[in-house]
């Protein structure tokens, strides 16, 4: 199945569903939250760029398997539906990002963590100066001394 380009021309949350403005089409495609898979559904603002595939349905054509191609750094989500941090005291977390390239050799040490993913797929990225937090297995010394 071919990918098609498009742009995001509204979202409404509330109701899960959304439309796409594609230069194949004359016509605005609809497409469902379904179709997003684990993307945030946050970032399905006007203009953002997406990547979808075109599928054909009973009342015309849907946007399928859409992929953000806007960087999220681009993205203006509005302050009404940013990420509070009271939004995550009742959820687990389900996965955390962990990057094998920067965990160095002694990988017994810690370990590198670029992201948390909550549930509901909520992703938090954990930044410090190299894009990212080194969880150490091993307490730290201050920690001992208190003991």
């Amino acid at each position: 199945m071919s990918k098609t380009i498009g742009v995001i021309k509204w979202y409404d949350r509330k109701h899960e569903y959304g439309f796409v403005n594609a230069e194949v089409c004359d016509r605005d495609i609809y497409f469902k939250a379904k179709n997003i898979g684990d993307l945030d559904p946050r970032l399905l603002q006007p203009g953002v760029d997406v990547e979808f595939s075109l599928t054909r349905v009973k009342q015309g054509f849907e946007a399928r398997n859409i992929k953000v191609l806007t960087p999220r750094s681009e993205i203006d989500v509005p302050a009404k539906d940013r990420l509070k941090l009271e939004d995550l005291f009742n959820k687990k977390v389900v996965n955390i990002e962990v990057d094998t390239e920067m965990m160095g050799e002694d990988e017994e040490d810690g370990i590198f963590v670029r992201a948390l993913v909550f549930e509901g797929n909520i992703r938090v990225p954990l930044f410090s100066d190299d894009d990212g937090v080194f969880l150490s297995f091993e307490p730290d010394e201050d920690d001992e001394e208190e003991s």
